[in-house]
């Protein structure tokens, strides 16, 4: 009985801890650097976000690790990619910040001095 309280008690922590980590919802779908790249299917200029991986014109990668990031409360994170392409692997560190304010703008910045990358939503 009392080993039951205490796996009862402690499962919840357990259960989030082991949750792979994600991506907002919000963030998902297709984002271009302007509305023309978004109409030009082979744009440079476009990345995908699904619930665990991003997407860019010549490289992908899996969502290892997040971090909330203090942009924007809630909308935005802090996340290190496995990225792959061109015959290459490397981890990429970038923060994904989405203004609740403005449902059709994120803004990507890689690295920690990276420049801000801004897009609107294509989907």
């Amino acid at each position: 009985m009392i080993l039951e309280i205490l796996l009862a008690a402690t499962a919840p922590a357990y259960a989030k801890r082991d949750e792979p980590p994600t991506i907002p919802k919000q963030t998902w779908g297709l984002w271009g650097a302007s509305a023309s790249d978004c109409r030009d299917e082979y744009s440079p200029n476009r990345v995908k976000i699904g619930v665990n991986w991003i997407g860019f014109y010549e490289s992908s990668g899996r969502l290892i690790h997040t971090t909330p990031a203090g942009r924007y409360p809630g909308e935005s994170l802090s996340a290190r990619i496995v990225m792959g392409g061109e015959g290459s692997i490397w981890d990429l560190d970038l923060v994904i910040a989405y203004d609740p304010a403005n449902r059709n703008k994120l803004t990507i910045t890689v690295g920690k001095d990276g420049e801000d990358e801004n897009y609107v939503r294509c989907n």
